[in-house]
């Protein structure tokens, strides 16, 4: 009770409310220490966001560039251990993409994986789930990680200078969904090649719109995805390579 009571009150310490749809990045490892385990930390999680939507990325990137296939059901995610299990909980909420899927639970579920969102020709571009996270002023949550984890700026990425962090070649990839026929999907991948968000931090920071707050040693940094839009508007307009 007292583990509930208290990541309920740091929660809305960081402004995230119980309808709202919040994106998470995370890092478990300290979490852990503190004597939270994956599927309880899930569960309290789901009882606070009982009216909203939950979303974590999925990623299969590294895998799926390797062999050149995707397997809707069975592959798992590269993106930590409460992804994971939250895709394990919910095998059907995830979205159809080769390397930058999400699984998502809640009153907006349906709206993010919709597999018209997927079909795209690019990781987090127009049209993609990506998008419609923007669309929903969905706030991020990072859980004991930085901003450099933050998937939503590769958006920006591609919608002001596609041309130099996308591919110039196509990548095919086999999608694989139970019952269904095969799927052939052709992605011009991201540019390889080391990133720095920092300047979006630091921009948030600028402008009081990062919340932060502690449990224990672990970090909760909460902001909203309206605030990281127009300052991915500011400085790719400014420098249009700004995250590299």
């Amino acid at each position: 009770m007292l583990k509930k009571r208290s990541l309920f009150k740091k929660l809305k310490k960081i402004g995230i409310r119980s309808s709202d749809t919040i994106l998470i990045h995370s890092s478990f490892k300290r979490l852990g220490k503190q004597k939270f385990e994956p599927k309880s930390f899930l569960v309290l999680l789901e009882e606070y966001m009982k009216k909203g939507t939950i979303v974590f990325p999925t990623f299969t990137w590294k895998r799926s560039k390797k062999l050149k296939r995707f397997n809707f059901y069975k592959d798992s995610s590269e993106s930590g251990i409460l992804s994971e299990k939250f895709r394990n909980k919910y095998p059907l909420n995830r979205s159809f993409h080769p390397t930058h899927s999400l699984v998502a639970k809640g009153k907006n579920s349906d709206k993010i994986i919709n597999i018209k969102n997927n079909l795209i020709k690019s990781p987090c571009g127009k049209g993609s789930s990506w998008e419609k996270l923007l669309k929903l002023k969905t706030k991020i949550l990072l859980i004991d990680t930085l901003i450099d984890s933050c998937t939503l700026v590769h958006y920006f990425e591609e919608k002001y200078n596609s041309n130099f962090f996308l591919s110039k070649k196509w990548t095919s990839y086999i999608c694989k969904k139970k019952g269904h026929s095969d799927i052939k999907i052709k992605i011009k991948d991201h540019r390889p090649g080391r990133r720095s968000f920092y300047k979006f931090f630091f921009e948030l920071q600028k402008r009081k719109q990062i919340r932060q707050d502690f449990l224990g040693e672990v970090s909760f940094i909460c902001f909203d995805s309206f605030d990281l839009e127009k300052i991915g508007k500011h400085l790719f307009l400014k420098d249009k390579k700004a995250s590299f």
